[in-house]
């Protein structure tokens, strides 16, 4: 939202420098200056008003600092980036752990400690590094089998740091569903998760068929 806005004041004034070469244009007549005149003050109070607003939204990097200080938060980075990531920007290029999170979609990394705040329950994603079995629950790279494997373009969530799957403990997988569906309101954001899958996938693509646009958890079918 805060890069949406930032966006739109650069436009803002551009639309002004033109506006004001308009208003200081002699060739022009002095009804037609003073309209540029009004649109330029227009256009400034218009910026004006977006920059305040703009001041008072927390950065991404803001957002992420509050999520990683959480009491609530106790993930491990490497809960949620396969060994490939790991072992490449962490090992081998020294990447801090904060870059890496850095790389997720922030409104997925808030709506996952929501969903650990309410349900104060253990939840696993990734347990490669204890010797578990998940690997490829969090960010999916190049190297991992569920990519490489593909002989078809493949655009899920995982690769975009969009999107995770994970279990709760001491609920099924329906449960889970359920539950955010009873929820949805609560939710900080629209989510999809796929439907009938014996562990949650969850995401924060805003896909949906025409009628669903306003369903706060959608349902996926793949």
């Amino acid at each position: 939202m805060k890069t949406l806005i930032e966006r739109r004041i650069q436009e803002l004034k551009k639309a002004d420098e033109k506006a004001c070469e308009q208003r200081w244009d002699m060739k022009r007549s002095r009804l037609e200056r003073m309209a540029f005149r009004d649109q330029s003050n227009e256009i400034t109070f218009a910026r004006q008003e977006l920059e305040r607003i703009a001041q008072a939204i927390p950065s991404k990097e803001e957002r992420l600092k509050a999520v990683l200080a959480d009491p609530f938060w106790k993930f491990d980075l490497k809960e949620l980036i396969c060994l490939h990531v790991y072992e490449r920007y962490i090992k081998q290029y020294a990447w801090s752990e904060f870059q890496i999170w850095s790389l997720f979609d922030i409104e997925l990394l808030e709506t996952l400690l929501f969903i650990r705040k309410e349900l104060n329950r253990a939840i696993t994603i990734n347990d490669w590094h204890i010797g578990g079995r998940y690997d490829e629950r969090g960010i999916r790279c190049n190297l991992c089998d569920l990519v490489a494997s593909k002989e078809v373009a493949y655009l899920s969530a995982h690769p975009f740091a969009e999107g995770l799957d994970f279990d709760v403990a001491g609920m099924t997988a329906e449960e889970v569903r359920l539950w955010l569906e009873a929820n949805a309101d609560k939710l900080p954001y629209p989510i999809r998760v796929e439907d009938g899958k014996p562990w949650v996938h969850l995401d924060m693509r805003y896909f949906r068929p025409s009628g669903y646009e306003d369903v706060k958890v959608y349902r996926l079918t793949v």
